[in-house]
């Protein structure tokens, strides 16, 4: 009987987006998905939790962005 490998563990990082749904980046390969899946459907890696990412602007920076668009 083979010794089953240990499975990479990773974390979603959630976009929260104003007008769009929120986008999921593998924070392992940092393919992008539509949802949070239990595993990353690119690489693999099993997920351990959802945090919202620091690298993307949030929600509320693109509704700034608009309103200084709009006026």
């Amino acid at each position: 009987m083979k010794k089953q490998e240990k499975k990479p563990e990773a974390i979603w990082l959630r976009r929260t987006r104003l007008f769009d749904p929120d986008e999921y980046r593998c924070s392992r390969c940092r393919e992008k998905s539509l949802k949070p899946y239990v595993e990353c459907p690119n690489c693999g890696a099993r997920m351990m939790e959802v945090k919202d990412g620091d690298e993307y602007p949030d929600a509320v920076d693109e509704f700034l962005f608009f309103d200084d668009i709009t006026g």
